[in-house]
């Protein structure tokens, strides 16, 4: 799961664009915490059939070791990357902050057009952060099927 969401190509496109590169802590730290699952794993394997004590107290070892590694990078990562978290309201103000740069900036106003089409969303906070500063409400905002706002 830790590789799907960090090589994700939109989850890379949103992280780039809006900025959030600490959301990738989280996603380290849980493949790395995969990555020992897997060599404990192997040691105990060796262990067990080589009956060797060391290698299954290393493996004791290790896997709680992974176990606070997966569970820290989970706990982060809710906290940091779904709605109503601490990323929610940041994610909010960036948008806002994008949208004044819309109609200049080519680069935010892809980066607002992809959030805004894949999450489903008008804005940072709603349709009226383009009307607050007299600006056209983009299709993007826009059910495409219905073509009302989102």
């Amino acid at each position: 799961m830790g590789l799907w969401t960090r090589f994700d190509k939109d989850m890379d496109e949103y992280v780039n664009s809006l900025g959030m590169y600490f959301y990738w802590h989280g996603t380290t730290v849980i493949m790395v915490g995969a990555t020992i699952v897997m060599i404990t794993s192997f040691m105990a394997c060796c262990g067990a059939y080589f009956k060797n004590r060391a290698l299954l107290i290393a493996y004791k070892v290790f896997t709680v070791i992974a176990f606070i590694m997966l569970l820290g990078g989970s706990a982060y990562i809710l906290d940091h990357g779904m709605e109503d978290t601490k990323l929610f309201p940041w994610v909010q103000r960036r948008m806002r902050e994008l949208i004044h740069q819309y109609q200049w900036d080519v680069s935010a106003r892809r980066t607002v057009d992809i959030v805004q089409e894949y999450v489903g969303c008008c804005g940072g906070y709603s349709a009226s952060d383009y009307t607050d500063i007299h600006l056209p409400i983009p299709d993007t905002c826009r059910n495409q099927v219905s073509q009302s706002l989102v």
